[in-house]
């Protein structure tokens, strides 16, 4: 559960510049906490699953590409 919370982090932070609704600001904001929570994905789940490290990238980027799908094929 804290890993979870750790790796949302970001994304909640990015979400506080919605308070001021500038579209390009909110736009960047969450490019950016994406970014860095897709980098924490990749760098914190082999230590956390206790595997080395190609097998954490390959868990990572499914992980990734299920939501990417999740998010393309359920919300239409």
């Amino acid at each position: 559960m804290v890993f979870a919370g750790y790796m949302a982090t970001p994304m909640f932070l990015s979400g506080i510049v919605a308070l001021y609704p500038i579209v390009w600001l909110c736009l960047l904001a969450g490019i950016v906490g994406l970014c860095y929570t897709a980098y924490l994905l990749f760098a914190g789940l082999p230590s956390f699953l206790g595997i080395d490290r190609g097998e954490g990238i390959r868990a990572s980027s499914a992980a990734l590409r299920s939501v990417s799908w999740y998010w393309r094929h359920c919300w239409r």
